[in-house]
C-alpha cells in the first residue's frame, strides 16, 4: 500500500495544500491577506473531498514549522495538532526555507539555493542549500534572520552559481543588484505544500518524525509579527 502525504504551508501568505496518493500530487493554493485556521482548513477539506479522500486514509501529515508569519506558523502547527489528535499518524515538521529550495529545484533544477523570505522590520529569514548526491538538501550554515547589509556581505564572498528563492530578493532588490555573484533569476517567490512533499518522504525514510506534544516551532527571533 502507498503511503498518503497531506502537507500544508501556511507560514507566509500563500495558503497551500498537497496530497500524495499513489504518486500522484494534488494541490490547492491561495493568496490570503490575513491568515486563519478557516483558510487552510477550507483547502484540506476541499482537497481531500474532490479526491474521495477521508482523513482517515492519511498516513502522514507535513506542516511548516517556520521561520515566517508567527500567526502563519501557530495557526498550521495548531491545524496539524488537531487533525492527528485521537488517531495514530506520522507527524513531520518541515522548513520554509528548505522547501523554497525545493521548489527551486523542481521549476529550475536548481541545486545550490540561495533563500530569502522578507521577515519585516528590516529583516530577512535566510539559509544556504546544496543538494548532495542522494537528493538531500544540505545548509551550509543554520537558518538565520539578519538585515539585508549582512546578507549582502555574506553573498559577497561566494563564488559559484547560485539559484535564489523567496519574496526576500523582491522586497530587497539590493541583494543581487549590488553584488558580482551570478544569481539565476528568482521563480519560486513564496513557499508551496507541493515542495514539502519530497521533503517529507525523505524524512519518513529517516524516521525523523516529531510527537505532537513535542512540536517546536522555529521564529528565528523573539520579537512577534503577524
Amino acid at each position: 500500500m502507498s503511503i498518503r502525504i497531506l502537507a500544508f504551508n501556511t507560514a507566509t501568505e500563500a495558503c497551500s495544500v498537497a496530497l500524495l496518493d499513489k504518486d500522484k500530487i494534488y494541490t490547492k493554493y491561495k493568496i490570503i491577506k490575513q491568515n486563519s485556521s478557516n483558510h487552510i482548513l477550507s483547502l484540506i477539506n476541499e482537497l481531500l473531498q474532490s479526491n474521495n479522500i477521508e482523513l482517515i486514509d492519511i498516513n502522514a501529515i507535513a506542516f511548516s514549522i517556520g521561520p515566517g508569519s508567527f500567526t502563519g506558523i501557530r495557526i498550521g502547527i495548531g491545524v496539524a495538532q488537531g487533525l492527528a489528535f485521537f488517531r495514530p499518524i506520522i507527524m513531520l515538521g518541515i522548513s520554509t526555507l528548505e522547501t523554497l529550495a525545493q521548489g527551486a529545484w523542481r521549476t529550475q533544477g536548481a541545486m545550490s539555493v540561495l533563500t530569502a523570505i522578507d521577515a519585516r522590520m528590516g529583516e530577512i529569514y535566510w539559509a544556504k542549500y546544496s543538494l548532495d548526491e542522494s537528493n538531500q538538501w544540505l545548509m551550509s550554515e543554520k537558518e538565520i534572520v539578519l538585515p539585508p547589509k549582512d546578507i549582502l556581505e555574506r553573498i559577497r564572498v561566494l563564488d559559484q552559481k547560485w539559484s535564489i528563492a523567496g519574496n526576500g530578493w523582491e522586497v530587497y532588490p539590493e541583494l543581487y543588484q549590488e553584488n558580482k555573484l551570478y544569481l539565476n533569476p528568482c521563480v519560486v517567490k513564496l513557499p508551496l505544500a507541493e515542495d514539502m512533499l519530497p521533503l517529507a518522504k525523505i524524512a519518513i525514510k529517516k524516521g525523523n518524525f516529531v510527537k505532537i506534544e513535542n512540536i517546536n516551532p522555529v521564529y528565528l527571533r523573539d520579537k512577534v509579527i503577524k
